[in-house]
């Protein structure tokens, strides 16, 4: 863990060592790390910044060169499939301790560039080949570690943080008025998946993507990654999608549990915190792992006590006798104190909460823990569809589609047509004859928007200048935008999105890195994420006797006997929405009055109508929450500007 930076002349000229040095700096604060180690051979340069977690790292030197001396790479990352990866490049591991980075350039040097179809884990990396005189730079395929780059008077800057970028006297800081434009199109994730940043002529890497650099210029980007390459499991027995689930899972966590230090992990009382904390605890019991502690980490509210889950994390922590510290949160609110914390690189969808993001991995570092389990990415991941009615529809399995919509049907405010129509035929309707339809049946944008509950995709708001959206042709933007645009399947939309679109890096980089805290993440671990992808929707998704929507049937039948029976059967989530809403209430009157004055940022720039959003801000404030994702969205922008501009 930890960050790089590198510069690469292209016109073979000797690279500038004291900016390589300037942006190492800034790498050492934006990312964590100590030490400070450089690379240089004559128009490459290349440095480190590292802080060890795991006990192969200890003995990590970067940048590290093989024994020719002529690869160099440079890592931000970790490697989770060790050992199939020393089996299949041949080395010998019994005699001395192999690390990840020597992983990475042994696949490099077998594989070349599929070498990232082989490697499992978090990562982005570059790897100077000096007989080929090029470089070459990879992330993995979710995208969980960033890389930017860009490319002044032929020279290559690189690295895991854009604010290394502005050591370089010809960088600029202009904003990119795309990017804002995805942003404020985008509910609540903005626009990660983009190649353009922020910043003007600043490109990011994108999730499973790799590029060549050599004399010639900057290759595009190479997609290596497609949920088009999962294929659909069929067993025969129905339990075995349980048991293979709970083997997955057990992968996912285990390979997660290396570190020398001991491990946080955060405890909510839901399915998915409560799964990883469990499956975890019966590993370090198995004694499969050497257990280095388990801390767990709960948010607790006093005032909003519908949103406290005291009970359910305590049936964890009884279950597996594990330490536990109570994080009072409710004077943690939206939209306060983004002062007191670090300017991100650019906006993203909840930067206003980033005051309550700061709770866990502060208490973790008390601890002296180093990694800090999440369960982000399980809502998305394992929840499932309804969507697969539509890919039934289309493949013309009209007996399962019968099947389905007749068990749809059962669901509270549904019928059979009603689910027909929402889940078989919407999803189908292209984008450009959308504008026809809604006008027939006297629909507004929005209306295909929303698919149910399934899925929020792009809109464009109501709020936005009209001018910009002119010159930023939205009607046409919005269309690259929509989630399954390249999703070879309606009913994984939601995972493909999120997959493209997750705000994972955005908070490695902002919280857990200046705090020498590497966040890691079960559920988006690759083998998992393809296996679950794989099910059949309806050994995912269910809808009961009852008429009760049952999700995460993989979680529920896979962790028996490992989770608690009261979280496993739990079907009710914890009403946030007051906690949330407050801060959010107690900054609109101020926001409202600096709208008046001319004196908000994403009006005076020019990307928002003041008067259109007064008015959404004033609905709000009598408490229609409308267009929520879209308001956070622009809510969010406007605090970063104010970060960016005085920064």
């Amino acid at each position: 863990m930890g960050g790089f930076a590198g510069l690469f002349n292209l016109d073979a000229s000797p690279v500038n060592q004291e900016l390589l040095q300037k942006m190492m700096v800034v790498t050492r604060v934006r990312r964590g790390g100590k030490k400070i180690s450089n690379f240089v051979d004559r128009q490459i340069g290349m440095g480190q910044c590292q802080f060890h977690t795991t006990e192969e790292s200890q003995w990590e030197h970067q940048p590290f060169s093989d024994e020719s001396g002529s690869l160099c790479i440079v890592s931000d990352g970790r490697v989770d499939n060790r050992e199939a990866l020393i089996k299949h490049c041949g080395i010998n591991a019994k005699e001395r301790i192999v690390t990840d980075v020597e992983l990475i350039l042994a696949a490099y040097k077998r594989w070349g560039a599929d070498c990232v179809k082989r490697i499992i884990g978090d990562y982005a990396f570059a790897i100077w080949d000096k007989k080929q005189q090029r470089l070459f730079c990879a992330r993995d395929y979710a995208g969980m570690r960033p890389l930017y780059y860009t490319l002044v008077d032929r020279t290559l800057i690189f690295g895991s943080t854009i604010a290394q970028f502005y050591e370089h006297p010809r960088i600029s800081r202009e904003l990119n008025n795309e990017y804002m434009a995805d942003f404020l199109l985008n509910p609540v994730t903005g626009s990660l998946n983009s190649p353009n940043t922020a910043i003007k002529g600043v490109k990011r890497l994108p999730p499973a993507c790799y590029i060549w650099v050599d004399q010639r210029g900057i290759s595009e980007p190479v997609e290596y990654w497609s949920t088009a390459g999962i294929k659909e499991i069929q067993y025969s027995d129905p339990d075995d999608y349980a048991d293979g689930f709970r083997e997955a899972f057990r992968e996912a966590v285990k390979c997660r549990m290396r570190n020398k230090a001991p491990i946080a992990s955060e405890l909510s009382g839901g399915l998915d915190s409560s799964s990883i904390v469990s499956m975890a605890a019966d590993i370090y019991q198995s004694g499969e792992m050497p257990n280095n502690e388990l801390l767990t980490l709960s948010k607790g509210f006093d005032v909003f006590r519908e949103a406290d889950e005291a009970s359910y994390q305590q049936s964890v922590i009884q279950k597996y006798n594990l330490i536990n510290r109570r994080i009072p949160t409710d004077d943690r609110l939206f939209m306060q104190s983004t002062e007191s914390y670090p300017c991100p690189d650019e906006p993203y969808g909840v930067y206003l909460a980033c005051h309550e993001h700061y709770l866990t991995p502060e208490a973790a570092n008390d601890f002296g823990a180093t990694v800090l389990f999440s369960g982000i990415g399980g809502d998305e991941i394992m929840q499932g569809s309804a969507l697969n009615i539509a890919d039934l529809l289309r493949d013309g399995k009209f007996r399962k589609l019968r099947g389905e919509l007749s068990k749809w049907a059962r669901a509270p405010n549904m019928s059979y047509l009603y689910a027909l129509s929402e889940f078989g035929i919407k999803p189908h309707i292209p984008y450009f004859m959308q504008p026809f339809v809604g006008a027939i049946i006297r629909k507004p944008l929005e209306f295909w928007n929303h698919i149910g509950v399934e899925d929020t995709g792009p809109m464009i708001p109501e709020w936005l200048d009209e001018r910009f959206a002119r010159e930023q042709a939205v009607t046409q933007r919005i269309r690259r935008l929509i989630p399954d645009r390249d999703c070879h399947k309606k009913s994984l939309r939601l995972e493909y999105r999120y997959l493209r679109e997750s705000n994972s890096c955005q908070a490695v980089q902002v919280v857990y890195c200046p705090l020498n805290i590497e966040i890691r993440q079960p559920f988006f671990d690759q083998r998992l994420v393809e296996y679950v992808m794989g099910v059949p929707m309806h050994h995912r998704i269910t809808v009961d006797a009852k008429g009760r929507i049952v999700r995460k049937l993989l979680i529920r039948n896979g962790m028996k006997g490992i989770l608690p029976d009261m979280i496993r059967n739990r079907l009710s989530q914890p009403n946030l929405g007051r906690h949330a809403m407050k801060g959010l209430k107690l900054a609109l009157p101020e926001l409202i009055t600096q709208l008046d004055q001319d004196a908000v940022e994403v009006v005076k720039r020019g990307y928002v109508n003041r008067e259109r959003l007064r008015g959404i801000l004033s609905r709000w404030m009598l408490g229609d929450w409308e267009k929520i994702g879209n308001v956070v969205n622009t809510l969010s922008l406007e605090l970063w500007l104010r970060r960016y501009t005085t920064k």
